[in-house]
């Protein structure tokens, strides 16, 4: 499909044009049960001094071929003010490369945070504090292979943003159905007592965002963010202050349609007694990044698990 390459001046051409990428380059899924099973996962392994620094460093996000990991970080100012990071390999079992800024079309002297990248490589949505309120923001680039080619960002209209505090967490690219926004936010009808509760909605065919829909079993009375959802939908990884410290839980379900299952603490092999956040999922499911100030500072880790079965 030839694509046309168009400014963000009208905003739901953008969203049709983020519709008909999908059609084209949506992922694979399949219907009924799991239909995969993967072992445990290792231990995290830090990312090392290349990747983190010495301030804040959080909120991953990695390209589907695995060599772009997105990222925020206050490495070059304040923690309250941080900026978006991408670092490179050549290959999956080679080393991260030192990371660069996305460049002034996306990071501000305002902060910026929460990169999350569509699978077709086309979108990036993120946070950002420009107008009065922390709102989710979409950036598009024709070339999927320059990461630092993203055009100047929009805001998402209503019924995604407005005076509440929304901040983007997974771009799921429904195989069954339309895409969806998984984001957090502290608007009135949640429930969380820090204030972020998880929604989605659905990007709907004629470029219009559905109504957010509060994810009740998911949610608890405390606090719940960044949703990372595995490539075919079945399963969910997302941080939670409800025993205590913010750790990873996992949820699953047999069909993207179907509720999610009780979540599940991911335990002490993943989770540590500091707080571990920002879950997100390579595109074959197998590796989870985040982050965690197990160590001091927030920092990246990433461990893996094997696939057991198809």
């Amino acid at each position: 499909m030839t694509r046309t390459r168009i400014g963000f001046g009208v905003l739901a051409s953008v969203a049709v044009l983020i519709t008909a990428n999908l059609g084209a380059n949506g992922t694979m899924g399949r219907d009924g049960d799991d239909g995969e099973a993967f072992g445990p996962w290792s231990a995290p392994v830090h990312l090392g001094p290349v990747v983190n620094s010495t301030a804040l460093d959080a909120g991953p996000s990695i390209s589907r071929d695995g060599l772009s990991l997105y990222f925020h970080s206050a490495r070059a100012g304040l923690p309250s003010n941080p900026d978006l990071y991408v670092s490179h390999r050549a290959a999956i079992d080679l080393p991260w490369e030192a990371p660069v800024k996305l460049g002034p079309a996306i990071d501000t002297d305002l902060a910026e945070a929460g990169p999350t990248v569509s699978k077709n490589g086309h979108f990036l949505f993120f946070g950002a504090f420009r107008s009065g309120s922390f709102d989710v923001y979409v950036s598009r680039r024709q070339n999927t292979a320059d990461d630092l080619a993203w055009e100047a960002p929009v805001a998402l209209p209503s019924p995604i943003n407005g005076p509440s505090f929304d901040v983007p967490s997974d771009y799921f690219e429904n195989p069954h159905g339309d895409a969806q926004l998984y984001f957090a936010s502290d608007r009135a009808n949640g429930l969380g007592a820090p204030g972020l509760d998880l929604y989605v909605s659905d990007l709907r065919r004629d470029g219009t965002w559905s109504d957010p829909v509060y994810v009740t079993e998911l949610n608890s009375a405390f606090q719940d963010d960044r949703p990372a959802i595995r490539a075919d939908g079945l399963e969910i990884i997302f941080g939670s202050s409800r025993e205590g410290s913010l750790d990873l839980y996992v949820s699953r379900r047999d069909h993207v349609h179907d509720a999610w299952s009780a979540p599940v603490n991911l335990g002490a092999v993943v989770n540590s007694t500091g707080n571990d956040i920002h879950p997100a999922l390579s595109a074959n499911g197998r590796t989870l990044y985040f982050a965690s100030n197990r160590s001091g500072n927030f920092d990246l880790y990433a461990c893996t698990r094997s696939k057991i079965r198809d």
